[in-house]
């Protein structure tokens, strides 16, 4: 066990240089990360979600969904620094400015003050938020691209090839994906 991992990027690099083995948790399959490591198959699956100001929405005539807004037009996007949800937003919203905050509630409060126009993490997480805080079932829409995927996966070493197989005949085994929906 390493528990002095400070960050995600640290994660992924020692999966990669085999300083690790296998790392669990919240950990987004991407295309990117998928360069540097094995992924097992995905066991949980997470859609990526929106975070708009209502008043912002009406302001910019939106009507349902802002993807057609906000990949068409130059804007501010906030994002979890060291996520995936870095690529996610560049690839989905070229045109965006990408700011990353140290946490969501960090971009939450930057959405508040009008420094960016939406915050993209995943529907759980953010979910989880408005529990917490009333005042964003008040104030903000939750757009879910239910087209966009959120694939969590256990990430694995490539040094480590046959511990993937290993890992999957498990998930396989165990009928293990959850949905979170």
């Amino acid at each position: 066990y390493d528990y002095n991992i400070k960050s995600r990027s640290e994660l992924f690099r020692k999966l990669h240089t085999g300083e690790i083995d296998i790392a669990a948790g919240e950990l987004s399959h991407t295309f990117d990360r998928g360069k540097y490591v094995y992924f097992s198959n995905t066991y949980v699956q997470l859609q990526q979600s929106l975070i708009m100001n209502k008043k912002d929405v009406v302001e910019l005539g939106i009507r349902n969904n802002p993807y057609k807004y906000l990949s068409g037009n130059p804007c501010k996007i906030g994002v979890q620094a060291d996520s995936a949800y870095i690529e996610y937003a560049q690839n989905l919203f070229p045109k965006a400015d990408v700011y990353e905050y140290p946490s969501l509630q960090d971009a939450m409060d930057a959405l508040t003050g009008n420094e960016i126009i939406a915050v993209i993490h995943d529907d759980n997480e953010i979910v989880l938020l408005a529990r917490k805080h009333s005042e964003i079932a008040l104030n903000y829409t939750v757009y879910v691209l239910t087209n966009k995927k959120d694939n969590i996966s256990i990430a694995i070493s490539p040094k480590s090839p046959n511990l993937c197989d290993t890992v999957n005949l498990h998930l396989e085994s165990d009928g293990l994906l959850f949905d979170v929906n």
